[in-house]
């Protein structure tokens, strides 16, 4: 087992340490807008480890990966497979958004939300009234429940976004506010951005689906989420479960004065990929609502600004309800699908030690901005490169990640970016 590691497992119902298991081989996966996931092998023909069966139960444990002491992994045991000849067990698991697939909504929502509301404010209020129920993995009411599950908790963890509001709109319900101010939300979704929903139990959804449709609404719309790793707030020795969500996006921003604490020298990297997505790009979009037959076409000339070809899409997003602020609603939604489809052209795939001296797998999270160079800045030689050449510096943005802890030799890992989102559209990096 690779130095450093450890992986420890956990009772989900008491949240009580069952013990660290010496694993052969391990990889799993940390990303934003999704669940990560975990495939771990261990040698069950061990004596040692003759309990590892029962102390990763499926559905019944939680395992959690820390290197060097730090938690940097957590997740549920979901899959079991053992091979005879081998006399290894094959673990999978899924960070903790996977378990809002397997519940459905916990209420009625059919006119909760016709007033426009916070996106973020209806996704926590439906995740949150689910695990608010006895004999949820994830337990809201943390260990004063009968019940207990991992204790849980839902983080707002945006950063302050500035919004303009326009000479067409005031918000009805708060102080007039003249058009063209420009106003800082700590942390929340701008008002002309609000939506309504309506989730009737009639048509119970599963809670996974609910999120979906919200956070894919686009840039400014919906929001990002991920999932985390959190002292259990009850026993410090123990750990718990975090949905972290934010609204316009997650992750460290580069700062006013440009410097991050985060950064990619190409001079330690292991391997580059560049990964150019031409049919993911659009430069026209066409936003239809089929609870009003409104119409909204954003045409900005993108064609001609990317010299490429004119690349049209159709977006419709189901929540949008009939409502007196729909069409602001979907201006909104048209400009962010055009930013979103703007992003999706370039996608870098960097491999590096997990223990990088400039990005360490401790030192960043899902949604992070870092700094990737070509300059030497580590004391390496700077690779030629025919993508990011010598003296390149740009900012990117962590989507996704594998991270490989083999039985001997050195962890890795494969960090996924994308272009950080601080205005939009934009280029595309390269």
């Amino acid at each position: 087992m690779s130095s450093g590691w450890e992986l420890i497992a956990t009772d989900i119902q008491t949240n009580e340490i069952l013990g660290n298991l010496p694993f052969g081989g391990m990889h799993f996966s940390r990303k934003i807008n999704a669940a990560g996931d975990l495939s771990v092998d261990i040698p069950i023909n061990d004596p040692v480890l003759s309990d590892a069966r029962e102390m990763t139960a499926p559905n019944k444990t939680a395992l959690w990966v820390f290197y060097n002491g730090t938690p940097v992994w957590g997740g549920i045991s979901l899959n079991h497979r053992y091979t005879m000849t081998s006399g290894h067990l094959e673990i999978t698991a899924n960070t903790w958004s996977a378990y809002f697939g397997h519940r459905w909504q916990a209420k009625d929502y059919s006119y909760t939300w016709m007033a426009p509301a916070d996106p973020m404010t209806i996704a926590s209020t439906v995740v949150g009234d689910a695990m608010s129920l006895p004999y949820s993995v994830l337990n809201l009411n943390g260990l004063n429940d009968p019940n207990v599950g991992i204790p849980f908790a839902i983080q707002r963890v945006g950063h302050p976004f500035p919004y303009t509001y326009p000479a067409e709109y005031v918000p009805t319900g708060q102080n007039p506010i003249p058009a063209g101010s420009v106003i800082v939300y700590d942390n929340e979704t701008p008002y002309p951005n609000w939506i309504t929903a309506s989730y009737p139990s009639i048509q119970m959804q599963q809670v996974s689906m609910i999120i979906s449709t919200i956070t894919e609404m686009g840039y400014g719309v919906g929001f990002d989420y991920r999932d985390s790793v959190i002292p259990d707030p009850y026993v410090p020795s123990h750990l718990g479960a975090a949905w972290q969500i934010a609204n316009p996006f997650i992750g460290k921003l580069p700062d006013y004065e440009g410097i991050s604490p985060l950064s990619i020298d190409l001079g330690t990297a292991l391997d580059l990929t560049v990964d150019v997505r031409g049919s993911a790009v659009a430069n026209e979009v066409l936003e239809l609502s089929t609870a009003t037959g409104s119409i909204m076409v954003i045409r900005e000339d993108w064609a001609a600004v990317q010299e490429r070809l004119l690349w049209q899409t159709i977006e419709m997003h189901p929540d949008v309800n009939s409502t007196p602020v729909v069409q602001v609603t979907l201006d909104a939604l048209a400009n962010s699908d055009l930013a979103l489809s703007a992003y999706g052209q370039v996608r870098l795939e960097v491999t590096l030690p997990a223990d990088d001296p400039r990005c360490s797998i401790t030192d960043w999270n899902p949604g992070d901005s870092v700094l990737i160079m070509n300059n030497g800045a580590s004391g390496y030689s700077s690779p030629a490169d025919p993508y990011l050449p010598q003296n390149y510096a740009r900012w990117w943005r962590i989507v996704d990640s594998e991270i490989r802890v083999p039985s001997h030799g050195v962890a890795t890992q494969r960090l996924t970016f994308n272009i950080t989102p601080t205005s939009y559209p934009g280029p595309s990096g390269l």
